[in-house]
């Protein structure tokens, strides 16, 4: 697991030390998790930066796209780190994540039992990849809340 996905696991209230029983994470909650902890790989040359060109742009505006998205991304990574807490709060269970993936996002992220991950990108990966993982993790609360007021 990455060190970026334990702290924002720790974070969100799994692994409490001070705690007399220490909460586990569900499997499948710390693998998405790990999944949006990925380094997102953008790619300065899928903007219209070209490094061929002896240090001219062939794209005057490449930079400020590229910071865009960027800065889109690290609040995805924030919006993750959020669900991962109402997560816990709410008591997702594994069973929640795998119903929830087929649902949430137009179920483009799919998840097995094992916390195998596969994503199929809408347009460009590096961007939306983080928010499909809160997007499945903010339904999976959602299903959480609506299995707790049923019981």
């Amino acid at each position: 697991m990455r060190k970026r996905a334990e702290n924002a696991l720790h974070a969100a209230g799994y692994y409490r030390q001070w705690d007399a029983i220490s909460a586990e994470p569900p499997t499948l909650v710390s693998a998405l998790v790990d999944y949006a902890a990925a380094n997102p790989g953008l790619d300065a040359r899928d903007y219209g930066y070209d490094p061929a060109d002896f240090g001219r742009y062939s794209s005057p505006d490449w930079r400020a796209a590229y910071m865009t998205d960027s800065r889109m991304i690290t609040r995805q990574w924030q919006d993750v780190k959020r669900a991962a807490r109402d997560c816990w709060l709410a008591d997702v269970t594994d069973q929640d994540i795998i119903d929830a993936a087929p649902r949430a996002f137009s179920g483009r992220l799919e998840i097995d039992a094992a916390g195998n991950i596969d994503y199929c990108p809408g347009q460009y990966q590096p961007s939306e990849y983080r928010a499909a993982a809160a997007a499945v993790l903010r339904y999976a609360v959602t299903m959480a809340k609506t299995r707790s007021r049923t019981t």
